[in-house]
């Protein structure tokens, strides 16, 4: 009993990493792109670095963030 509830909860979370990765992807290009208007910025590739970093704990991120917590860019 208490394994499928379990399971069930780690699926929801899957599907909310999912969405919430997809929806940062998409913001930050819709940001780079307007930063950098001349440059080809290709969506997946950002997205997915955008992602990986938000996942990522703070200390443990390569290279270290230059931008300090709550500061924006």
């Amino acid at each position: 009993m208490i394994q499928q509830y379990v399971t069930l909860f780690t699926f929801l979370m899957l599907i909310v990493m999912v969405v919430e990765g997809t929806l940062l992807g998409m913001q930050v290009l819709k940001k780079a792109r307007a930063k950098f208007p001349d440059e080809e910025i290709k969506g997946l590739g950002t997205g997915w670095y955008a992602f990986s970093r938000a996942t990522q704990p703070r200390r443990m991120r390569v290279p270290k963030p230059r931008v300090k917590r709550g500061d924006t860019v």
